[in-house]
């Protein structure tokens, strides 16, 4: 019973993990040339899933640790899509290649 109260929050995270594994690799091949602005609503999704899954580390069963690291991901994701509203679209590519990712 103890083990099952610990496993299930391990493959919750897991399962996320793996779901914004796949959402990090659609942004990423979006930010090669030619750039799909359209095509960075990855990150849209990628922050409704950091929010579903890390409303709180007790009521998630999510650890702090994870969540911190849930949270640079979001920073790093505000960051980039500021560059990206503030771009015109011929100067993105060394916007991007200068981004700095926590």
């Amino acid at each position: 019973m103890a083990q099952n109260r610990l496993k299930e929050p391990l493959e919750r995270q897991l399962k996320f993990s793996q779901e914004i594994g796949l959402q990090i690799d659609e942004l990423g091949a979006s930010l090669y040339p030619p750039l799909e602005i359209s095509a960075l609503k990855a990150i849209e999704k990628i922050w409704c899933t950091t929010d579903e899954n890390t409303g709180g580390a007790g009521k998630t069963g999510c650890s702090e640790d994870f969540v911190k690291a849930c949270n640079g991901l979001r920073n790093s994701l505000k960051q980039l899509e500021a560059e990206l509203d503030q771009s015109d679209g011929t100067d993105i590519t060394p916007k991007i290649e200068n981004l700095v990712i926590e």
